[in-house]
């Protein structure tokens, strides 16, 4: 018995070591770089504009009033939508946040990124045994499409180059 275990802690230890050396590395696992040293956030108050905040502080992007660059960031925009034409069961839904962005040089007001539309969706299954908990779960769904949002805001940014 006490030679099972071994053998599996052993052969666990040599499958991480494995993945490692071969650069594997979990997705999302991480705080992202941002090229920015300074940023101005803008746009109505918002969670996804709280986690963008969260994202750029933590990526070592300092966000201020007087940065060089302003990211305009519109309303949030979720929808949820069913898929399953039955009424009773499991029903698969997709939720679908949209967001604009634009980001514009403060010194001469020049558009660097154009007003652009992110989209970002994700399937779930809600099941009708399970009703009480069904709001929570689309707000961690909520959750999920604001921290994909501020990723890929955050991905965008890397485009520009400090003035």
């Amino acid at each position: 018995m006490q030679r099972r275990t071994l053998f599996k802690y052993a052969l666990t230890l040599g499958s991480a070591t494995l993945l490692a050396g071969c650069g594997f590395k979990l997705r999302g696992y991480g705080t992202p770089s941002v090229r920015l040293d300074e940023i101005s956030v803008e746009g109505p108050f918002s969670p996804l504009r709280d986690r963008l905040i969260v994202r750029l502080d933590n990526a070592g992007t300092e966000v201020n009033e007087t940065a060089p660059w302003i990211l305009t960031l519109g309303q949030e925009r979720v929808e949820d939508r069913r898929f399953s034409l039955r009424q009773a069961g499991n029903q698969q839904h997709e939720m679908t946040l949209t967001v604009t962005m634009a980001v514009q040089r403060r010194s001469d007001g020049a558009y660097r990124l154009p007003s652009e539309t992110i989209t970002v969706r994700e399937t779930y299954l809600l099941d009708d045994d399970n009703l009480l908990a069904a709001g929570d779960y689309r707000e961690e769904i909520r959750n999920q499409l604001r921290d994909k949002a501020a990723r890929h805001i955050i991905q965008r940014l890397n485009t520009l180059i400090e003035p």
